[in-house]
């Protein structure tokens, strides 16, 4: 056994010890990744099902170019053409209080948005655990945060 495998800790170990799955301590310096697993179809006010394949296609494109950036570039890129900012549950202008998931706050960093195109589809929304962010709502219509432009 080299002495680089031998000063490793196993994950099992950890697990039982702490009860928790650890997460990376730093994750700023890692390409980010999607998951499904709390994508909601349950609220009709960000359904998606009868939208057309550009939509998908569009989507899945926009996905495979934001997961080319670190968790640090695109939570603090202010660039435009990114449109990655923090959703406030708490605001007048939000529709909804929260995601309404079971989980652990622990685990859950700050609530997120992101637009899929310039204006034309819509925004995704979820959060970050560790590197990964897990999308909640697809919202093709905008209609989470209330503006004159999009009702």
């Amino acid at each position: 056994m080299t002495a680089k495998k031998a000063n490793r800790i196993k994950a099992s170990k950890l697990i039982k010890k702490t009860g928790k799955i650890p997460l990376p301590k730093e994750t700023s310096d890692v390409e980010i990744s999607f998951s499904f697993k709390y994508i909601s179809t349950e609220n009709i006010k960000f359904d998606y099902k009868q939208k057309k394949s550009k939509y998908f296609v569009t989507l899945i494109g926009r996905l495979a170019s934001l997961s080319c950036m670190t968790v640090k570039e695109i939570k603090t890129n202010r660039n435009k053409s990114i449109r990655f900012n923090p959703i406030d549950f708490s605001k007048s202008t939000v529709t909804e209080s929260g995601f309404g998931l079971n989980y652990s706050d622990d685990i859950l960093d700050e609530s997120y948005e992101f637009s899929i195109s310039a204006n034309n589809y819509g925004r995704c929304h979820g959060f970050f655990i560790g590197k990964v962010f897990f999308l909640v709502w697809l919202d093709p219509d905008h209609k989470l945060i209330k503006s004159l432009n999009h009702k």
